[in-house]
């Protein structure tokens, strides 16, 4: 779960829950954001973590759920681009995501790059995310459950 505490802004979500499984050269990420009322909302994506860039199809006409308030929409006709690597194997991982999206003046692509840092103890993974659209990075702290 989400350390609010010690996290960027949630709102309007009051608690989101990562889920990330690792295989043999492959990361699934499964995220459940919870607003506090039945409307919860999930996604998920696999991604190979050899540097490639893949093309995975994004949900047609979804809110963007990093940013639901804003009434940006996921362009559900182009697939997000995503390349993935470890900085450091097991411990530290980087993802670059290409994501359009459809806002009130028209479309836009959003770079996201996000790093995955599990603490040495492995009860801590911190999330710091910078994206294309946004002057400062968000941090997200989870603590394993």
């Amino acid at each position: 779960m989400v350390d609010k505490d010690r996290s960027s802004n949630l709102e309007p979500w009051r608690n989101i829950q990562l889920n990330i499984t690792v295989g043999d050269g492959e990361v699934s990420i499964g995220r459940l954001f919870n607003p506090g009322h039945r409307d919860t909302r999930r996604d998920s994506v696999s991604f190979p973590v050899d540097s490639t860039q893949v093309e995975i199809p994004m949900p047609g006409s979804a809110k963007w759920l990093e940013q639901p308030h804003l009434g940006v929409f996921i362009d559900g006709k182009t697939p997000q681009k995503i390349r993935a690597h470890w900085e450091i194997p097991g411990k530290e991982l980087n993802v670059e995501r290409l994501v359009t999206v459809e806002t009130s003046q028209g479309s836009a692509v959003v770079e996201i790059v996000r790093t995955y840092s599990l603490s040495d103890d492995g009860s801590e993974l911190t999330v710091v995310e910078t994206r294309s659209s946004r002057p400062s990075p968000l941090t997200y702290v989870y603590t394993r459950q």
